[in-house]
Formats: C-alpha cells, structure tokens, sequence
C-alpha cells in the first residue's frame, strides 16, 4: 500500500480496478508460427497436469529408479 506525506497509508482503487481487469488472463509466447492459439494453450495446460502428477508422485514416497532397457 502507498503512503501518503501525511504518513497516512491507504488504498489505490485505481490500480485494484486495473489489475481486475487482468485477473484470469495469462499470456503465452511461442516462436512456432504454425500453431493456433488454442493449441499453445493446451499444450501448455497439458504440461502443468503432467508436471501436478510427477509432484503427486513425488510426495506419496513413490520411488523411482531408472529403468535400463
């Protein structure tokens, strides 16, 4: 929060009414031309499911050992 001269602390609604604005908004960037947006976002959502079940994995003590073919 800002403080004023006056050592007053107080609320900027402007900027609360700004960042409103954004709020559930996410950008992406990709150096692909060729994909669509709603590729980009769902090959982005898919990586954070992958990425919540590997740290599932790793909390539940699961141990996991490399596997030689």
């Amino acid at each position: 929060m800002p403080i004023s001269k006056a050592v007053r602390l107080f609320i900027d609604t402007a900027k609360i009414e700004a960042a409103r604005k954004l709020d559930g908004k996410w950008a992406l960037i990709t150096n692909d031309d060729t994909l669509q947006g709603e590729d980009v976002a769902t090959g982005y959502k898919n990586l954070l499911i992958i990425e919540r079940c590997f740290r599932a994995m790793k909390s539940t003590q699961i141990h996991m050992t490399p596997m030689y073919h």
